[in-house]
């Protein structure tokens, strides 16, 4: 983590230069590209739900109420989640909080295909939503860390775009993996 330089008035921006800046321009930009992947599969996640809406429905046996509690199970876990999520990444660090992450809502996702009863879809669309949030905790310090100030916004904009582009390319996947195999594999 970052150390506070020997200034009377530190602020967070008052790094000492040896640690944020100690990556080579060519190491920045992969990390880069994976920001930008795990934010386009993390939003690409979260229109799987509302896209598949009348088949999840029909499969589970669920009503419009059922839906709504499904919905609501990521909504609410992923709201709590947030500030819990700034913690973990100020604890334990960027590069370790994210890989728990991803390998948390990876396990998720999967089992959401995998789930035959409506009780381990809400469950696992709870655990999706505690672990999703802890992304942009992890792209907001790895910019502040990493990155001079001088193209901090340029990063964070390549890094974050990624799950703009997510939502928008995932209805019309979802919509063909659904067609062409089956919803369990979107």
């Amino acid at each position: 983590s970052a150390q506070i330089s020997g200034s009377r008035t530190p602020t967070l921006m008052t790094v000492s230069p040896a640690t944020p800046f100690r990556f080579s321009p060519r190491y920045r930009w992969v990390i880069l590209a994976l920001l930008f992947c795990a934010g386009y599969l993390n939003q690409f996640d979260r229109q799987t739900v509302s896209v598949l809406k009348a088949t999840l429905k029909l499969d589970f046996g669920i009503d419009d109420a059922g839906y709504a509690l499904l919905v609501n199970a990521f909504t609410v876990c992923y709201a709590i989640a947030y500030i819990g999520s700034g913690w973990v990444v100020d604890k334990i660090g960027s590069k370790r909080a994210l890989t728990w992450f991803i390998a948390i809502w990876s396990l998720a996702t999967v089992g959401c295909g995998l789930a035959h009863a409506f009780w381990l879809m809400l469950l696992l669309r709870g655990v999706l939503g505690f672990a999703e949030p802890g992304l942009f905790p992890v792209t907001l310090r790895t910019a502040t860390v990493w990155v001079e100030d001088k193209g901090r916004g340029f990063f964070m904009a390549l890094g974050t775009i990624g799950a703009a582009i997510g939502g928008i390319t995932a209805v019309p996947i979802i919509a063909w993996l659904t067609i062409h195999l089956h919803w369990r594999w979107a």
